[in-house]
């Protein structure tokens, strides 16, 4: 397989396979968060420039072998995300919210529903869906009566 065989976009001029190159090791060493010196003193010259191709495709394709070598993760083997339970300063942020905008149980409850498929709010990733709409209506009606808010 040949990897500077990529053609360029339509109206463009076609970029040499050097720079092909050195836009691909540019690019494998930010992916390994590798320095421009670390890949100066990884092929043993004082510039890029004096390496020859072949040792750039070769430690391409290394480096191409080595990503790839490690298996993908079996299903259930991921960590699990903790969860944050509602805090009771969320609960009084949210109710307040709820009160400026002069809603009665039956229309938080639904409103509630609408964001987070539930009627009740147990985690602060819950409370801070609902608050966000909240205080996206907010600004639209504060925006619409012309007044400034942060």
């Amino acid at each position: 397989m040949n990897i500077l065989a990529a053609k360029p976009a339509m109206g463009k001029t076609p970029l040499s396979p050097r720079t092909k190159l050195m836009r691909m090791l540019h690019a494998e060493a930010a992916k390994r968060g590798l320095s421009h010196e670390d890949l100066r003193s990884a092929f043993g010259v004082e510039s890029l420039s004096k390496a020859s191709d072949a040792d750039l495709t070769a430690w391409l394709r290394n480096a191409g072998k080595r990503l790839r070598s490690q298996p993908l993760p079996r299903a259930g083997d991921h960590k699990k995300a903790t969860v944050e339970f509602l805090t009771e300063e969320n609960r009084e942020l949210l109710d307040r919210a709820f009160e400026s905008m002069g809603w009665d149980a039956d229309t938080r409850r639904g409103f509630i529903m609408r964001q987070i498929k539930r009627d009740k709010i147990y985690t602060n990733a819950d409370f801070h869906r609902v608050f966000s709409g909240i205080r996206g209506m907010q600004r639209r009606t504060a925006k619409s009566k012309g007044v400034q808010t942060s």
